[in-house]
């Protein structure tokens, strides 16, 4: 997926926060990586529970290098750009030592780093497929739906292999997205149980 495809396909449901390629430029991030985040640039939350860094946000709330949110982690964590947290408040972070790739820091484990994305390409595209599969579920089972995980083995046959054709080693690497699917999958069966 593109950058404009990216930026079409969710600005159809809500605004996304571009950055400058100025302040971009600090981060020594890689010209994919600045294109989309200055041409598209990130939503301020999506499914499943993620929340993204916003242009002219407050300390918690803006792109910046990990250590300034903690200053506490020693001098490795440099190469990490914070641009957004999941539910549980574990960093998501652009990796600037490793092609910036998207990774996911535990912040209850000494900030150990888990697989996200390959890129920011990547979380872009996976971030339409977890849409798609929640608007496809609501609107083929119902409005509460998705919130009930009820949902049919081929809705969700087509969101992993939407996760797959984004960036395989998602399904590869224990990480974020492999969980995601994971989690999706027991939800139901205990939502089937209670029927």
């Amino acid at each position: 997926m593109t950058v404009e495809q990216f930026r079409i396909l969710w600005e159809a449901d809500e605004h996304l926060s571009k950055f400058s390629k100025e302040d971009l430029a600090k981060f020594n991030l890689n010209d994919a990586t600045a294109s989309f985040l200055s041409i598209a640039g990130l939503p301020s939350s999506a499914a499943p529970f993620l929340t993204f860094v916003q242009t002219g946000g407050d300390k918690f709330n803006s792109i910046c290098k990990l250590r300034e949110l903690y200053d506490f982690l020693e001098q490795e964590f440099d190469k990490y750009v914070y641009i957004g947290y999941d539910g549980s408040g574990n960093p998501i972070v652009i990796n600037t030592s490793n092609n910036d790739k998207i990774e996911w820091l535990d912040h209850e484990d000494m900030f150990s780093s888990n697989y996200f994305n390959s890129s920011i390409n990547a979380l872009g595209s996976c971030l339409i497929a977890q849409m798609a599969f929640i608007e496809t579920v609501n609107k083929e089972n119902g409005n509460d739906a998705y919130f009930n995980s009820d949902f049919t083995d081929s809705q969700f046959e087509k969101f992993r292999n939407d996760i797959e054709t984004a960036d395989l080693q998602c399904l590869i690497e224990e990480g974020f997205w492999k969980d995601c699917l994971d989690v999706e999958l027991s939800m139901r069966e205990q939502y089937r149980q209670t029927l």
